[in-house]
């Protein structure tokens, strides 16, 4: 697979990217800190969104999810073979 940046920070970019997907899902969802009484207005202010762009986002969010779960358990490498 051909990355647009080199392989050896693939895994830090992956795990930036599963922080930034966890959070969204978790504001979502209304769990973990976003559904604490204090951050509630975060999860309401969330739904007003238009229904295609919060579907996008979770979308996109699901995948960079899966692509980390899959890479960090070995299942699939960016890292050239040996």
């Amino acid at each position: 697979m051909t990355l647009p940046f080199p392989a050896d920070i693939a895994t830090p970019v992956i795990l930036i990217a599963l922080i930034f997907s966890a959070a969204l899902l978790m504001l979502q969802l209304a769990v973990g800190p976003f559904g604490h009484v204090r951050f509630i207005h975060l999860h309401q202010s969330y739904l007003k969104y238009p229904a295609p762009l919060r579907k996008t986002l979770s979308s996109a969010a699901i995948i960079i999810i899966l692509i980390a779960t899959a890479h960090l358990l070995g299942a699939i490498s960016f890292l050239p073979a040996e």
